[in-house]
């Protein structure tokens, strides 16, 4: 009465699968053994048991074939074998254009934090020639000032020495019947 679905596929949250399974037998039946595998998951078949059930739980997202075959001793194994096929799938963060997407956000985040670094450097590069022109500029009224001064200071000078050498003159001059 149970229909085994055909290309079944789970979600990711539901991959905990127990299968079971037997051979209909007219002869020998205590007496037959059965081996499975999860192909996907396993490589060899089980080792031969009198076991028909089999749990599987937390299988990774992927694509598997349960199979399963009896073994009757000294006559091998049976004709007709067991095969499901079934796919578990992927969380959407266990997929290839989730990866991506995260993959591209933390370049664009890398990129991001270099620009601003950059622009951290600009800035202080800026300050930096700001700094240095204002300092210039300063220098440069100083040294303006400096020779104003020292100009002024000279030019001062010789007008005092002018004055002093025209006020003796002057005396000379007075007396200058004596030259």
């Amino acid at each position: 009465g149970y229909q085994v679905p055909y290309h079944l596929t789970l979600p990711h949250d539901q991959n905990h699968l127990s299968f079971g399974f037997g051979c209909a037998s007219f002869l020998n039946n205590e007496k037959i053994l059965y081996q499975y595998r999860l192909e996907g998951m396993e490589k060899e078949f089980s080792v031969p048991g009198f076991n028909r059930f089999v749990v599987y739980s937390g299988l990774p997202p992927g694509h598997y074939t349960f199979q399963a075959r009896a073994v009757l001793p000294g006559y091998g194994y049976s004709k007709n074998s067991i095969s499901y096929s079934f796919i578990i799938s992927a969380a959407f963060y266990q997929t290839l254009l989730f990866k991506l997407f995260i993959l591209c956000i933390l370049v664009a985040l890398i990129l991001w934090v270099q620009w601003l670094r950059m622009n951290q450097g600009i800035k202080k590069l800026k300050q930096i020639e700001a700094i240095k022109k204002e300092e210039n500029i300063k220098v440069r009224q100083s040294t303006a000032e400096d020779f104003h001064d020292e100009v002024g200071n000279t030019l001062t000078r010789i007008q005092v020495l002018t004055d002093g050498v025209q006020a003796r003159m002057g005396t000379v001059k007075e007396d200058g019947n004596r030259l």
